[in-house]
């Protein structure tokens, strides 16, 4: 992919911090698919709300992208804590591998069907 977004948001209890605790939570499954899916020097952008953790996700976005950005659009209420973080430039060595646990429905066909066809074939 050359783009993830996300504006994912949890129901909200009305707890700033839990809230913002259970968004962080979205949002770093949010970079964990970008890092599957996003082809080198793809982009990401996901919604964060403020809060004691905030500047440690951004941290640790930086570290798989070239350039990021924490960016409150001017549409957002002044009392609204969401901002997005924009992240350009995925670095591929910052890939994830997706666990063979967790194969495709896909992948596994294709296994079950090569090993059909060949029973010395190994998966």
């Amino acid at each position: 992919a050359n783009l993830v977004m996300s504006d994912m948001a949890p129901f909200t209890k009305g707890h700033r911090f839990t809230d913002h605790m259970a968004q962080l939570a979205l949002a770093r499954a949010a970079l964990r698919l970008a890092r599957h899916l996003l082809h080198p020097g793809g982009d990401f952008i996901v919604k964060v709300f403020d809060g004691e953790e905030a500047h440690d996700f951004v941290m640790d976005v930086r570290k798989h992208f070239g350039k990021v950005r924490r960016i409150k659009p001017k549409a957002t209420r002044n009392e609204s804590v969401e901002f997005f973080v924009v992240a350009r430039g995925f670095r591929v060595a910052s890939r994830l591998a997706i666990p063979t646990a967790q194969k495709t429905a896909a992948q596994e066909t294709t296994a079950q069907k090569t090993a059909a066809e060949d029973p010395t074939a190994e998966e």
